[in-house]
């Protein structure tokens, strides 16, 4: 086990390969909408891990319905973050949802990055952040802080036109109908989930909410949404190279093993045993020894991407009421913490949340971390 989780230096080399020669991938069978975080199926889960799940999920959204019966009640703008402590004014966010049923690869890299760049460079914004999600149909998630309430107004004009434009002179080859949504909305979804799919080319406003219940608040909250911004610069960074599948693969793969590894042996054990616990199938086949020496010299997006997860940590765990650690990560997996102030529940979601910036479908993403799973354990067995 320690000669696969031990700690790793964080250097970089130019033109050092991704994907070592050891590590096979498969491709898990994939739904409608492919490159989008659609077609997924829930893996075969223990009485007690479906518990756990449905609880987080009830606790998500009796969380989101205070979020919105507070913000309903200040005439429906949220421009306050309630802390444990009270309420302190932060910068405003506006929110918009990109449907792009197929090529969001393509919508991310000729049209929302760009359009990031832009509005930094004319100060209207100072962060932003993606995610692709399936609820009323594929789409992307574009979140901006706006640096003013003229921002504010310039942005709700300016980005919702552009990305239109760029959506009529750009259509999906192929879309999804009404009758493959309602098969994946029974699927996936849940009694918040959106009840009609949203049609190709859609690009609506949304209020942003964020969940505190993982995230926190205050200081706790600033630094996820720090991190978010951070992921997202990182995640269109790999997406403008387009990689292949494989490619992403690996940097997940790499993010995880250095993540587990800065643990700890005992962590990556204790992980290891959550998410074979959690039953989703392990369907490639890892070779630690080589993952483990592509560690030695990683890969840019790895390093960056390892140092704002640090520098996360370090936040969260001196956020003092702020934030009170979850102990369900991704996938339903339940994290045994090593301490009051623990936060690696949340660090594992955001992990997750950059393999989906980069186009890394949950089942594929389920499938690796599970083939790593069955990995780490085979180790420690032979290690015995």
């Amino acid at each position: 086990m320690a000669s696969c989780l031990a700690p790793v230096a964080h250097s970089a080399r130019p033109g050092q390969p991704l994907l070592p020669s050891g590590v096979e991938f498969r491709r898990p069978p994939q739904g409608p909408g492919q490159g989008t975080q659609t077609g997924v199926r829930r893996p075969h889960q223990s009485a007690a891990v479906r518990r756990r799940r449905e609880d987080a999920q009830a606790g998500r959204l009796r969380d989101r319905r205070r979020v919105s019966a507070r913000s309903a009640g200040r005439g429906g703008t949220r421009d306050r973050v309630r802390g444990r402590g009270g309420c302190a004014p932060v910068t405003t966010w506006i929110s918009w949802h990109v449907h792009r049923h197929q090529g969001q690869d393509r919508l991310l890299t000729e049209s929302i990055a760009p359009l990031i760049r832009a509005v930094r460079d004319d100060g209207l914004a100072d962060r932003a952040f993606i995610l692709r999600y399936w609820d009323g149909g594929p789409h992307v998630r574009l979140r901006l802080r706006a640096t003013s309430p003229a921002a504010q107004a310039a942005l709700g004009s300016r980005v919702p036109a552009e990305l239109r434009r760029w959506c009529r002179e750009h259509p999906s080859e192929r879309t999804m109908c009404a009758e493959e949504y309602a098969l994946l909305r029974n699927r996936i979804g849940d009694i918040a989930s959106a009840a009609e799919l949203v049609s190709d080319g859609s690009v609506v406003r949304a209020a942003y909410s964020p969940e505190h219940q993982r995230y926190g608040y205050g200081t706790a909250l600033a630094a996820c949404e720090e991190h978010f911004d951070d992921s997202t610069r990182i995640g269109l960074d790999v997406l403008a190279a387009n990689p292949a599948a494989a490619t992403r693969l690996s940097l997940v793969v790499l993010i995880l093993v250095g993540f587990l590894a800065a643990r700890g042996s005992r962590s990556g054990l204790d992980w290891a045993q959550c998410v074979q616990a959690a039953g989703s199938p392990a369907a490639v086949r890892l070779d630690l020894a080589r993952v483990t020496s592509l560690l030695e010299r990683p890969p840019m997006p790895v390093v960056r991407f390892s140092r704002s997860l640090e520098q996360l940590e370090a936040v969260l765990r001196t956020s003092g009421d702020d934030y009170r650690p979850s102990t369900l990560g991704f996938g339903g997996v339940s994290f045994e913490v090593t301490g009051a102030r623990d936060p690696i529940a949340t660090l594992d979601i955001c992990i997750h949340l950059f393999a989906n910036r980069i186009g890394v479908t949950m089942p594929a993403e389920l499938t690796l971390r599970a083939s790593l799973a069955q990995a780490l354990l085979a180790d420690t067995k032979a290690d015995a």
